[in-house]
């Protein structure tokens, strides 16, 4: 993928893109007993384009996975959730690492939960 000329790390868009198609191969795992849609996407990235979809360039897999949400709006939806969620979830639960989407969107990190908000050096709380 290309990166911003202006600050050489990849723009919003690219960078949703780019966790859209990861999450997809985690996806395909999520439902047991069933066939994941990975094989679908590689043979439609294979048949319109010759190459795997992480091979191809950021237009071609784009075109992809345009094409993906026409086809199986289901699978597109969970894929798109399933980043968002990981974009602007807590980074207790493992996305939004260093709250990096919270400060692009001038958000204040929310105070921890539980019992990281106590300095439990001190003894407990009276």
């Amino acid at each position: 993928m290309s990166t911003s000329r202006k600050t050489g790390h990849l723009t919003r868009r690219q960078f949703v893109a780019a966790g859209a198609l990861g999450s997809a191969a985690i996806a395909t795992g999520c439902a047991p007993g069933k066939q994941g849609n990975w094989e679908q996407i590689q043979a439609m990235s294979r048949k319109r384009f010759g190459q795997d979809l992480e091979l191809l360039s950021q237009p071609q897999q784009l075109a992809i996975v345009s094409e993906l949400s026409e086809q199986d709006r289901t699978f597109f939806e969970l894929v798109r959730d399933h980043t968002m969620e990981g974009y602007y979830g807590s980074p207790r639960h493992g996305g939004n690492r260093d709250a990096v989407s919270w400060r692009m969107l001038g958000l204040p990190e929310p105070p921890p939960l539980g019992r990281s908000q106590y300095d439990l050096g001190k003894g407990s709380p009276s």
